[in-house]
């Protein structure tokens, strides 16, 4: 449910940034040389620097998805502090066992977790957590992209 609502935008936006940046830079390169067309296959720093540019689009762009996502899937753990909870039989058991059992939804599904993050923290708490989430996919996506192209480089070469 609500993480294909979050997972496929981001998907989207970041596959196609990621082509779009790849082509602006190699063209770039290619008029930079004199050379009138594209070269045939992205260089290392060409898919490291569009990488970069999609998982950091990527990211801003779904982050308020992903915000609204991560209350409704931590939701139940709010009321799940540990404290110690006596077990019928008088001894003290383990201060989860209880806490899961009665813990409560606060949301009822995203538009409810949408509009109650903006009530309570106005529009820009959708971003918070914004900085963290494009240091950890801006790298990451530049990583996936530069295995990918150099690995579809090594096949294509071993298999001429």
């Amino acid at each position: 449910g609500v993480t294909v609502l979050t997972n496929l935008p981001y998907g989207m936006i970041m596959v196609s940034t990621n082509e779009f940046l790849r082509d602006v830079l190699m063209e770039m390169k290619s008029k930079g040389r004199g050379h009138g067309g594209c070269a045939a296959s992205p260089d290392l720093q060409t898919t490291m620097l569009a990488g970069c540019g999609a998982g950091a689009v990527a990211a801003g762009l779904t982050a308020p998805l992903d915000r609204v996502k991560t209350r409704l899937q931590t939701q139940r753990f709010a009321s799940a502090l540990p404290t110690a909870t006596t077990v019928n039989d008088g001894v003290k058991g383990c201060p989860k066992a209880k806490a899961f059992v009665q813990s409560q939804v606060k949301y009822n599904g995203f538009t409810d977790a949408f509009a109650t993050i903006v009530k309570e923290e106005g529009a820009i708490g959708l971003w918070r957590g914004l900085a963290p989430r494009l240091m950890t996919h801006t790298p990451a996506v530049a990583i996936s992209w530069t295995t990918y192209e150099t690995a579809k480089k090594w096949l294509s070469l071993a298999a001429a």
